[in-house]
């Protein structure tokens, strides 16, 4: 393994870690979390469109949407070119419950990195968040 290996895998532990640590707060489950970005970012889909985007068993997407659906959080309608397939959708109070959680997330963030960063080190951070964007945006496909 060279160097730029380790430091993915570095970098994929942390990101993880950190991911996993800002959801402790009153926050959404990630994966409702995430259907719901999804729906806000790309707008109505089908069960089988969640499920490929989020790398997911069919099964796993119709669960998180049921559980979406229960709280208000999101609605099914009819496919409009298909009878057998429905279009999920997020509502309004489904949109509130993700400004929320991404405000919550963002608070913990930013309370954390008051309290573990100097200055010098947040500097830094803001510089390395770019880099990240960067990485975020990497299609292998392409």
């Amino acid at each position: 393994m060279d160097d730029v290996d380790t430091l993915a895998e570095q970098l994929r532990v942390n990101a993880s870690r950190l991911v996993r640590t800002s959801g402790r707060t009153e926050t959404l489950p990630p994966g409702e979390s995430a259907v719901l970005a999804t729906l806000e970012r790309e707008g109505p889909q089908t069960i089988a469109q969640l499920a490929e985007e989020r790398g997911v068993r069919h099964q796993t997407a119709a669960k998180i949407v049921a559980q979406l659906e229960a709280a208000g959080f999101a609605a099914k309608r009819n496919h409009p070119d298909d009878a057998r397939m429905v279009l999920v959708r997020i509502t309004r109070t489904g949109g509130t419950a993700l400004r929320r959680d991404r405000k919550a997330r963002a608070a913990w963030l930013a309370e954390a990195i008051r309290a573990q960063l100097t200055v010098k080190q947040q500097a830094r951070l803001g510089e390395l968040v770019t880099i990240l964007g960067a990485l975020a945006s990497y299609d292998s496909d392409e």
